[in-house]
C-alpha cells in the first residue's frame, strides 16, 4: 500500500482542492486563472482557417522498418522528431525533415523491450527518454539506446518528468490516480481518488506549459500544475452554470459512474472537457456536450473562444476532415497528424501547392504526415 506524506495542514488544503474541482461557481478558485466558456456562443459550422495559421508540412519517411498505423503522440526535442504508435506499439524516431532514424526499444520481454506502452516522456535535462510499461518503466538515450529498466510498485501507465528529480504517473493498482515518486521511482504521494470522479483523458494528460507542468484529468474543470510535485490549481474552466460537480457524480445511477464521460457527453446539462492542449498564449478545447463534440481554441490573453462543431468544421487549407485534437505541440505550434490520401485529393490547394516538393515522395501508402499550424485566435 502506498503510504501517504501528508501534513495536517496539506490535507485540509487538498481536500478543498478536490471538492472545488468542480463547481457551479469559481468562488473556490480566486487567484486561479478563469476560462469561461459559454455554450450558448458555440458555432454550428466554422472554418479551419478561422482557428489557426498553416506553417508547414513534414512528410514522415516511409520504408518496412517505419510503418506507422496511427500516431498517438509526437514529441520534438532537439531536432529530432519521436512519435509513438499505440496500435503498433512502437516509438519511431525522425529527423526535422522526416527521415527516418531508428526505434526506441520493441515489443517483448527481454531488456529494453515492453509490452504495452501508453506514453513516452523525456526529461530534457538529463536527455533521457522514459518509457512506461505499466509496471515497469525502460529508460534509454535519446539515439534508442537501451540504459535501464526500473520495476514500479504500482501500475504506471502515462508519465510525466518534474524538478527536482521527481516524476508524475497516472497510475492503477493503488487508491489514488496521480502518483509522484523520486528519481528512484520511490512513492512520495499520491493524489486523486478512484471515489472522486476523475476520468483519463488522452496522451496530453499531461503538458508543459510557461515552466510549469500541468494536468487536465477528463471530467474535471479545474486543471493542475504539478511543478513541484504537489496538485494546485491553475486553470479553471467556468461553463455558466454547466459545471459537471462531484455531487452530480454521486447521485448518478450506479450503472452511469463508470462511463462519466459518455453520459456528460450526451447530457444537455452538462459540458465536458476532454481536450486540453496549451501554448503560451492558446489553448485548444475539446469539449463534449448534447451528444456532440465542440472544438476551437482560447485566447489566453483576451479571453474568447472560438469553438466549432467538430463534424461541421470545414478544412479550407488543404481541403479534407481533420480531426482538431492535435498529437503534440512544438515551441508554440500545433502538430496535427493528416493521412496522406486526404492531401493527394486536395493537389489544388494553395498550402499543399506550395508545399508540393515536400509531399513528393508521399502517396497514399504513406506514413501519415505531421501538419503543423499556429493559433489564429
Amino acid at each position: 500500500m502506498i503510504k501517504h506524506t501528508y501534513f495536517p495542514i496539506f490535507v485540509l488544503v487538498m481536500t478543498i482542492i478536490l471538492f472545488s474541482c468542480s463547481t457551479e461557481t469559481n468562488s473556490t478558485t480566486t487567484g486561479v486563472e478563469t476560462i469561461n466558456i459559454d455554450v450558448n456562443k458555440f458555432k454550428e459550422r466554422g472554418l479551419l482557417s478561422d482557428l489557426i495559421e498553416p506553417k508547414d508540412f513534414i512528410a514522415l519517411e516511409t520504408n518496412d522498418s517505419c510503418l506507422i498505423n496511427t500516431i498517438s503522440k509526437v514529441v520534438i526535442f532537439e531536432e529530432t522528431i519521436f512519435v509513438l504508435d499505440r496500435n503498433s506499439q512502437k516509438i519511431f524516431r525522425f529527423d526535422i525533415d522526416g527521415n527516418y532514424l531508428g526505434r526506441i526499444g520493441q515489443t517483448g520481454e527481454g531488456p529494453g523491450e515492453y509490452l504495452e506502452i501508453q506514453d513516452l516522456a523525456i526529461d530534457k535535462e538529463n536527455r533521457k527518454i522514459y518509457v512506461p510499461d505499466y509496471y515497469k518503466v525502460n529508460v534509454y538515450e535519446l539515439n534508442g539506446q537501451f540504459v535501464k529498466s526500473s520495476k514500479l510498485p504500482f501500475m504506471g501507465s502515462h508519465m510525466h518528468v518534474l524538478t527536482n528529480k521527481k516524476f508524475v504517473f497516472y497510475g492503477g493498482g493503488v487508491e489514488d490516480r496521480a502518483i509522484i515518486t523520486d528519481e528512484d521511482f520511490t512513492v512520495i504521494n499520491s493524489y486523486f481518488p478512484y471515489s472522486q470522479k476523475y476520468r483519463l483523458n488522452n496522451s496530453y494528460i499531461f503538458s508543459d506549459y510557461k515552466n510549469n507542468v500541468i494536468m487536465h484529468l477528463s471530467t474535471c474543470d479545474t486543471i493542475f500544475t504539478l511543478k513541484d510535485g504537489n496538485p494546485k490549481p491553475f486553470f479553471y474552466i467556468d461553463f455558466n452554470g454547466k459545471n459537471f460537480t462531484q455531487l452530480d457524480y454521486e447521485q448518478l445511477p450506479a450503472g452511469d459512474k463508470g462511463n462519466v464521460a459518455d453520459y456528460e457527453r450526451k447530457s444537455n446539462k452538462f459540458v465536458r472537457c476532454y481536450g486540453f492542449y496549451p501554448l503560451t498564449n492558446s489553448i485548444i478545447l475539446s469539449l463534449g456536450h448534447a451528444n456532440k463534440s465542440f472544438t476551437g481554441i482560447y485566447n489566453i490573453e483576451s479571453r474568447v473562444y472560438l469553438g466549432i462543431n467538430q463534424l461541421n468544421l470545414s478544412n479550407d487549407i488543404f481541403g479534407s476532415y481533420i480531426y482538431f485534437n492535435p498529437v503534440g505541440v512544438s515551441g508554440e505550434n500545433y502538430i496535427f497528424a493528416v493521412e496522406p490520401s486526404k492531401l493527394l485529393k486536395n493537389r489544388s490547394s494553395d498550402f499543399v501547392k506550395k508545399n508540393v516538393e515536400k509531399l513528393r515522395n508521399t502517396n497514399e501508402h504513406s506514413n501519415p504526415v505531421l501538419f503543423v499550424a499556429k493559433s489564429k485566435i
